[in-house]
């Protein structure tokens, strides 16, 4: 059973976000946008996570950006206007969740698995 979702303090943000891509980055994570008026739309499944970040300053400023993806696969979700977001407090190395509320009425659900990668067949020559 998983733990319930924790509202993270806006202050603290950032460095939540930060230190989320980090013990994540790599992760396969999957991104679904939940809205009333549209319903659960898929953006992102399984790619690899490259990073996690609430942005202060610059042309993204007040923004949470969603870095996913390997070669030419790579992709960043903008999360505009957040105005809550909840993780779960686990251990180093379970699986985890986020939900991001924008200040439009979606929410950003962001999940996080860890896949073991199979062994190559040595006889196919991969």
């Amino acid at each position: 059973m998983f733990p319930a979702l924790d509202e993270i303090p806006r202050r603290f943000w950032r460095p939540y976000l930060g230190r989320v891509g980090n013990l994540y980055q790599g992760w396969r994570v999957s991104i679904e946008v939940l809205s009333d008026e549209l319903g659960d739309q898929p953006i992102v499944e399984g790619l690899p996570l490259r990073g996690l970040s609430f942005e202060t300053a610059g042309s993204e400023q007040g923004a949470i950006l969603i870095e996913a993806g390997d070669g030419e696969r790579f992709t960043i979700h903008r999360v505009a206007r957040p105005s809550k977001v909840h993780g779960r407090h686990v251990g180093p190395g379970q699986e985890s969740e986020l939900l991001i509320e924008s200040a439009n009425g979606t929410s950003t659900l962001v999940m996080l698995r860890y896949v073991i990668a199979l062994p190559r067949d040595a006889d196919d020559g991969t």
